[in-house]
């Protein structure tokens, strides 16, 4: 069975402004991933539009004794679903394991799980079980927030997990936050050493979203020069064709006076549009779309969020650093001018 996927041909553009090291030769493909999230009905439906040529269902989460459980009964309702769409579609199912539990990221959980010898042990066998039972060709881990005195072990764990997995025939994916040196400037990009880690898993998905978050002041979610900076770091630590660019589909809506933005989709913010106007602008700095508008109680709101153009731009950057794989966080209220983009040259 391929890894993720058939490849999808994307023009070479040269990048404009965002790079400070040579350009390396273009390569002919990018293949395209994207995360189905089961609390948004239109998350499935968009794997329909035809470039993306595997999913990462968001369904598992582990327990405190080192098993695996569905993340949610939304998750666990999804799973005929998706098998049937991806198998009418020829996609593979590489599922993701997170730490997000009741509603925060549980560092301290895997911390404590693969710390224990008995329960890395217990853990890693779950999740190869869980590979091999079904017949999915990989697992993505997604385990965020560890605390950075959890570097050294969690390399180790990583270690032991795709060397399971690959004796089971499947393959490991781990997702990793964005930085643009090493350790890394907080506690949770500290606890993964990319070197380490690219060494032991066949992809690191690098988060390159988040720039700024529901938790931080209004901005771009992925400025164009951060982007690159994240990149480079990653291909002069990991091997390029073990590289997967993460990309954001999605934004946040700020209100004035309130602490923390919500997350939106593309979709969503076209809705605001239609229903309390606005201007839409484009920062050529950043690469980066934003909106502004009023609601119906007079409060101002700053949006910013992801484009099919946004997604052009740093599809440019991952060509200049020979990487030629990228993952959508997410799908499912996606500017839809993103698949013309990934089938333009096809």
């Amino acid at each position: 069975m391929r890894w993720f996927g058939v490849a999808v041909v994307i023009m070479a553009i040269a990048v404009a402004g965002c790079g400070t090291s040579p350009m390396r030769d273009p390569a002919p493909t990018l293949t395209v991933a994207g995360y189905v999230v089961p609390w948004d009905a239109r998350s499935l439906a968009a794997v329909g539009w035809g470039a993306v040529t595997a999913v990462s269902p968001v369904w598992f989460q582990p327990t405190d004794d080192g098993g695996l459980v569905y993340a949610s009964p939304e998750a666990e309702a999804s799973v005929a679903a998706v098998a049937k769409e991806a198998s009418s579609r020829d996609l593979d199912v590489v599922p993701s394991i997170s730490n997000f539990r009741n509603g925060s990221w549980d560092g301290a959980l895997i911390r404590t799980i693969i710390t224990d010898p008995g329960l890395r042990e217990r853990h890693i066998a779950a999740i190869v079980d869980l590979a091999r039972s079904h017949g999915w060709p990989g697992i993505d881990l997604d385990y965020e927030s560890l605390p950075a005195t959890s570097r050294a072990v969690y390399s180790t764990f990583v270690r032991e997990l795709a060397t399971a997995l690959h004796g089971a025939g499947a393959r490991l994916s781990v997702t990793v936050h964005a930085k643009t040196s090493e350790p890394g400037g907080w506690s949770g990009a500290q606890a993964q050493d990319w070197r380490a880690l690219g060494e032991s898993a066949d992809q690191i998905r690098v988060m390159a979203y988040d720039y700024s978050s529901a938790n931080s002041p209004p901005g771009t979610i992925a400025p164009r020069r951060w982007v690159d900076q994240v990149l480079k770091l990653a291909v002069a630590l990991v091997a390029p064709d073990r590289v997967v660019l993460g990309v954001g589909t999605y934004g946040y809506d700020w209100t004035a006076g309130e602490s923390d933005g919500v997350a939106v989709q593309w979709a969503d913010v076209q809705d605001l549009v239609r229903n309390r106007g606005g201007q839409e602008r484009w920062d050529a700095e950043t690469a980066s779309p934003s909106l502004q508008y009023t609601d119906g109680q007079g409060r101002r709101h700053v949006v910013w969020y992801e484009s099919a153009r946004s997604l052009s731009a740093k599809i440019d950057i991952a060509r200049h650093y020979g990487v030629t794989q990228v993952v959508l966080w997410r799908l499912g209220g996606e500017d839809p001018g993103i698949w013309n983009v990934l089938r333009s040259a096809r």
